[in-house]
């Protein structure tokens, strides 16, 4: 199977005409994406042992979740039994300008992240990012 490659910006044109369930399906791309990212440009750099590379991935992804929700993914679960019960998870009850921040979050760092920036830096900048979303200075 070949993988097709998309850059952010073909990602984000299309982004603003989609429907809900489209928008869920432009933020597994972008996650996937987040991972190929994580997967080419951090992990070869870390010290941790493969068997703990998965921690990478999680702490990339709710890092974004705690900017976008105030709460990982785990939290909401368990502040929300009835609904993780029904199988449904904290992207698929967020409003559409979580799913919008989120996308956004998620594309940002993977230009980060590429850039070979620091956690730290990314942070920050993705917490800037944050910022100028919800003010409106940033579509």
């Amino acid at each position: 199977m070949n993988k097709q490659t998309y850059n952010t910006e073909q990602i984000e044109s299309a982004w603003h005409e989609s429907a809900r369930s489209v928008k869920l399906e432009f933020i597994k791309l972008a996650t996937t994406m987040l991972n190929d990212a994580i997967k080419e440009h951090l992990l070869p750099s870390t010290s941790l042992p493969q068997k703990l590379h998965k921690m990478k991935y999680t702490n990339e992804n709710e890092m974004i979740n705690k900017l976008v929700f105030c709460s990982t993914s785990r939290q909401w679960r368990k502040q929300n039994p009835e609904l993780a019960a029904q199988g449904k998870t904290i992207r698929d009850v967020a409003t559409d300008e979580q799913l919008q921040l989120l996308f956004t979050l998620i594309s940002e760092n993977i230009v980060l992240i590429k850039q070979d920036l620091p956690k730290e830096e990314r942070l920050v900048k993705l917490y800037a990012k944050h910022d100028a979303v919800l003010s409106g200075t940033v579509a």
